[in-house]
């Protein structure tokens, strides 16, 4: 039944496929079990593979039902609603995922797919048939583009995914995108490669995320206040106060791995 749970053991979330590095995740074991709850309307027929479907599950402990603390999808559905009803909040979120496009050399070691720089046309023109195949195939998945653009890199693109005020459907669109992208590439006989550094003389790949947020019932941002001398109001004073005074705990989720700090350097 397209409604049924179905089970797994929580040791496995240690070793859940990724696009990205993820932390060594210490005390998981067998014996714990979670069940996966489906959320029907995040269902998704994949373009690049059509006899499968994705689907996107909250995680439970299997005894008590509570929400895992492994779910981060559940913990942010959580923490959405807490902005909307506690705060009277809500979030509009656009994301940037940046990725290089890699491929075996004749030597049998992978190489990027060109040797070009930011904003130049090489890798746009080089991979025209893939940039439209991902766009095509995110947009059969009802994913919005803004816009597909070279990066700094070697063989480096970006998509950028247009502004949602639904933050759980945009994080989804950013696994769909990415799985989409590598699933693209693959068909290309290439790699996309989500990694935050690949190498030292290279600059890396980074997942943007761009916020702003109004009023529950209000069509205006609430992070601007063009009446006091800073341009901002006193709720985006407090959001970016929140950031400063949270930033170490923030960033064992923004850069969560040794990897992570050798894109962004010292300081």
């Amino acid at each position: 039944s397209m409604t049924s749970s179905t089970s797994i053991a929580e040791v496995c979330f240690a070793g859940l496929p990724t696009t990205m590095d993820v932390p060594k995740a210490p005390n998981l074991t067998a014996s714990n079990v979670l069940t996966l709850e489906p959320d029907l309307s995040s269902l998704q027929i994949l373009p690049y593979a059509p006899k499968t479907a994705m689907i996107m599950c909250t995680a439970h402990d299997q005894l008590s039902q509570n929400l895992s603390p492994l779910c981060t999808r559940g913990l942010l559905e959580r923490v959405l609603h807490a902005a909307r009803e506690e705060v009277g909040l809500e979030f509009c979120i656009g994301a940037e995922i940046e990725f290089m496009l890699y491929r075996l050399n004749k030597d049998g070691l992978m190489q990027p797919m060109d040797a070009s720089t930011f904003a130049n046309s090489t890798t746009l023109n080089d991979q025209e048939d893939f940039i439209s195949s991902v766009y095509d195939q995110l947009r059969l998945q009802d994913i919005p583009v803004e816009l597909i653009h070279a990066e700094s890199a070697p063989g480096q693109l970006e998509v950028v995914l247009s502004y949602s005020d639904d933050g759980l459907q945009l994080a989804d669109n950013v696994l769909f995108a990415q799985e989409t992208i590598k699933n693209v590439a693959k068909n290309y006989r290439m790699q996309a490669i989500f990694l935050p550094k690949t190498s030292m003389s290279a600059a890396g790949n980074g997942l943007h995320l761009h916020f702003s947020f109004e009023d529950v019932g209000s069509p205006s941002n609430a992070f601007s206040d063009s009446f006091r001398p800073t341009g901002i109001s006193r709720k985006g004073e407090s959001f970016i106060e929140g950031i400063l005074d949270h930033l170490s705990s923030l960033l064992s989720f923004s850069l969560p791995t040794v990897n992570s700090y050798r894109r962004v350097g010292a300081g």
